[in-house]
């Protein structure tokens, strides 16, 4: 989550620069490598990483609803056993530790 944030980030920055920036005189467009080169020298490399925090959070939230949501539904799916007790071993592995202890 977070480093896929960390290294996608710059390629998304440079990304966007690329769609919104108008063709230069004679119809030309900035390639990524000349866009990217222009966004450091003006910005720095803290140029392309803006947008990094927000993005940082989301990926957060995003993977603790899931968690959360999956935990959620793992207990509300789960089916009640009677033969199986509380620590999820059946009545006939409890009868089977029990006889090996009584030896």
């Amino acid at each position: 989550g977070v480093t896929s944030a960390v290294v996608t980030t710059p390629v998304d920055v440079v990304k966007v620069r690329l769609q919104v920036q108008e063709a230069k005189e004679g119809g030309e467009r900035p390639g990524f490598v000349r866009t990217a080169r222009e966004l450091v020298q003006a910005d720095g490399l803290r140029g392309l990483y803006r947008g990094l925090i927000p993005r940082m959070a989301s990926v957060a939230v995003w993977g603790t609803c899931m968690v959360s949501v999956y935990e959620l539904l793992k207990k509300l799916s789960r089916v009640e056993d009677p033969a199986r007790c509380d620590d999820g071993r059946s009545a006939e592995d409890t009868d089977n530790i029990n006889a090996d202890a009584a030896e």
